[in-house]
């Protein structure tokens, strides 16, 4: 036995030992994963998803395809709409303190759900990674290197769907290999996840197609009917935005894969 699995062995024979304090260290990398992936969460908004808000009308204007929307589907994607509808009812708030506000309203009966559902822990755990994403929105929204990031990629619509889905898919999977979730319909498919055994990207195709179809009605709608391509293009980001977080989802979460072996 060399050194470092007499230590491995030392260690968990301490850790059985000291019950109070392997479940503190728990805790404490589950607090860690959380705020990660929260920023990772935000991050992936901010700069990938919705640049555009970053521009200015000119910009706009000179590059009208750097509106093209992206949507997230999920509670994002549901604050999405509720953000565009405001805005052709005459809202004027901006889209990343609407996705604070209304992404951690929409969490909070699925998260009363987890709890008497899934868990205590995994509940509260994934409410401060859901109230981290919020506030980290608004932070990014007021840093100057964010916003250079956000700017420079407004125009690159296939690196953002990229950087948008392994940034976002990536906050997932390490949620969800942590016993936690970044909320929303995260909550959801972990819970059909550990109930039913199968894989964990597939639950929402459904409900994410509808939103995403939804929002780019509404695009068509505030634009009376004009620039139909930006709308289009911007369902095609979107699903294959959805291709692939799914797809770094499942890649990283594979703690429902199954194996057969035959002899």
């Amino acid at each position: 036995m060399n050194f470092f699995q007499r230590l491995k062995k030392r260690t968990n024979n301490f850790m059985y030992d000291h019950i109070y304090v392997k479940n503190g260290l728990h805790i404490s990398l589950e607090v860690m994963i959380a705020i990660l992936t929260a920023l990772l969460y935000a991050f992936g908004f901010y700069c990938f998803i919705a640049p555009y808000a970053n521009l200015t009308p000119e910009q706009i204007q000179n590059f009208p395809l750097a509106g093209t929307t992206i949507t997230t589907g999920g509670v994002g994607g549901i604050s999405q709409v509720i953000w565009l509808v405001s805005t052709l009812c005459g809202g004027t708030i901006d889209i990343y303190t609407m996705q604070s506000i209304f992404y951690f309203a929409l969490n909070v009966p699925i998260l009363l759900f987890a709890f008497f559902k899934i868990g205590k822990r995994f509940a509260l755990i994934t409410f401060l990674n859901v109230g981290l994403s919020s506030l980290f929105i608004q932070l990014f929204k007021n840093m100057e290197l964010a916003q250079q990031v956000a700017k420079l990629l407004s125009e690159e619509h296939l690196a953002r769907v990229l950087f948008a889905g392994v940034s976002i898919g990536l906050a997932s999977s390490l949620a969800f290999r942590f016993e936690i979730s970044c909320g929303g319909i995260d909550v959801i498919s972990y819970y059909f996840a550990l109930r039913k055994s199968t894989s964990v990207g597939k639950y929402a195709t459904f409900l994410n197609s509808m939103i995403i179809i939804t929002y780019s009605l509404l695009t068509i709608a505030k634009n009376n009917g004009q620039n139909i391509e930006i709308a289009f293009l911007g369902l095609l980001f979107s699903f294959l935005y959805l291709f692939v977080t799914m797809l770094v989802v499942d890649f990283v979460n594979t703690r429902n894969k199954k194996v057969q072996i035959q002899i």
